[in-house]
């Protein structure tokens, strides 16, 4: 996993708590060799959404993702779907095309999905601390203001529905 980081290749990974097993018992992931959606990618020197707080989100080595106490285990991002080409990533705009696809009841000790969205590695769209940053939702629908936290900005309000065609999140200065 630590080699797939370094050269930023997309991945779908998942670790058990039985040791050098494919599945850990009472677990129900799905089939994580392929993607959700065509559509969907993930490169690590390219912008794209995360469930806050997403065992994704951090740590930044593959090696600590073992202590369970510091990094309690959870999703990455099942479930949260983008339109990987038609992500925009400006110094004053960041637009994620997002869907969603509820999964719950996951097992283990695994916690349902959350409905927070906060963006990751961003290249151009600079986040500073204690920066306040503007959203929009499906065109305007929805729209507020969120605060930069280090380096991560998160929208509480977006209403995630299973099913749904792809729809706007824009972020912008």
């Amino acid at each position: 996993m630590n080699l797939i980081e370094q050269h930023r290749i997309g991945g779908a990974f998942s670790w058990g708590r039985d040791g050098h097993n494919a599945a850990e018992k009472g677990v129900r992931l799905p089939n994580l060799s392929a993607f959700e959606s065509p559509d969907q990618d993930v490169t690590l020197d390219r912008a794209h959404s995360a469930f806050t707080h997403s065992s994704g989100n951090y740590p930044l080595l593959a090696t600590d993702r073992v202590d369970e106490e510091r990094f309690p285990r959870g999703h990455y991002n099942m479930g949260l779907l983008w339109d990987h080409a038609r992500i925009v990533d400006t110094p004053s705009r960041l637009v994620f095309p997002l869907r969603y696809v509820q999964r719950q009841e996951i097992g283990g000790g695994i916690p349902d999905q959350p409905r927070r969205v906060t963006p990751r590695r961003p290249a151009q769209f600079q986040l500073r601390d204690g920066e306040q940053i503007r959203w929009t939702w499906d065109k305007g629908v929805l729209s507020g203001r969120a605060e930069v936290e280090g380096d991560t900005v998160t929208v509480t309000d977006v209403p995630l529905v299973s099913g749904v065609p792809y729809k706007l999140l824009e972020f912008y200065k």
